[in-house]
């Protein structure tokens, strides 16, 4: 995951503002991610834990699931799977399969 990530979820507040607005299910996607990035991060121990991370990752999710109830996209990944794909590229999508993104 790059810091990038974080930093442009951190800072787009406004669009994360206005998507909690859409539909309560976004809301309820918002906390569920937080709590998934920190159980995760617990689960490796007092080094991994990184709030930033955790509040950017759910963020960005909530966002998405905004973005589905406006239909604008299709449906989130599972938190596992969305979860994996930020770490390792900082975004919430798995690669498409074949590798391309």
């Amino acid at each position: 995951m790059t810091d990038d990530a974080v930093i442009r979820a951190m800072i787009d507040v406004e669009r994360f503002r206005d998507a909690l607005q859409v539909a309560p299910e976004v809301v309820e996607a918002y906390l569920r991610a937080e709590g998934y990035a920190w159980g995760y991060q617990d689960a490796r121990g007092p080094d991994a834990l990184d709030t930033d991370q955790a509040t950017a990752f759910a963020r960005t999710y909530a966002i998405a699931t905004a973005d589905y109830h406006r239909g604008t996209r299709g449906p989130c990944s599972s938190l596992g799977r969305a979860w994996t794909a930020w770490c390792d590229r900082g975004e919430i999508d798995p690669p498409a399969p074949g590798g391309g993104s």
